[in-house]
């Protein structure tokens, strides 16, 4: 049972695209074994969590995937669902073990990185564009993430790619010798050859 408890632990402090769905997994696999375990009563288990609470958490991480890149409020998250900012809130660290800020704020970060890999945009066109507005605490929030700001992280990736396009440049070059004199040895003889 402790074994299932750090498990879903761990998946809540993950912040990957489709955690939240492990999480209810193995929320499932625990009150399977709470009920086949005879811990406690179905009733008691079901009281523990509630499904439209699930629901309504997912529904706000929806909410919050389609529109990053606008000024999302705590208030105006919770009026989508019907519930007050207080009982929302609560809920949201309940199930998911982050404040709703701080989840808000990871997405961004998720899709900036995106971007920051794929793209030569300027980084403050980047913040702009995922809805980033506080460049500080954006900051301190990539480097603890990602281990180094985000113009030495998109240089370092540069380097990478371009050593691998040399590296891929020069396989390809000294395979085509191989490749042909492995055609001339696979050649049917003639009495020409």
């Amino acid at each position: 049972m402790s074994q299932k408890l750090e498990e879903m632990k761990c998946l809540q402090e993950q912040a990957a695209d489709g955690t939240h769905l492990l999480f209810l997994a193995a929320v499932y696999k625990l009150l399977y074994l709470l009920y086949t375990k005879d811990a406690a009563t179905v009733d008691h288990v079901l009281g523990l969590c509630s499904w439209s609470d699930f629901e309504r958490i997912e529904q706000s991480m929806q909410y919050v995937k389609r529109n990053y890149t606008n000024p999302i409020t705590l208030k105006e998250t919770a009026d989508e669902l019907s519930l007050t900012p207080e009982y929302f809130c609560r809920l949201f660290k309940k199930y998911t073990g982050q404040t709703f800020l701080t989840y808000v704020n990871q997405i961004r970060l998720q899709y900036f990185h995106s971007d920051l890999l794929q793209t030569d945009e300027s980084i403050t066109y980047l913040m702009n564009k995922n809805g980033i507005t506080n460049y500080k605490v954006f900051l301190r929030s990539f480097k603890e993430t990602y281990g180094m700001p985000p113009g030495q992280l998109r240089k370092k990736q540069r380097e990478v790619r371009d050593a691998g396009a040399i590296s891929a440049r020069s396989a390809f070059s000294s395979g085509n010798d191989s490749k042909t004199e492995t055609e001339r040895m696979l050649k049917p003889r003639t009495p020409d050859n």
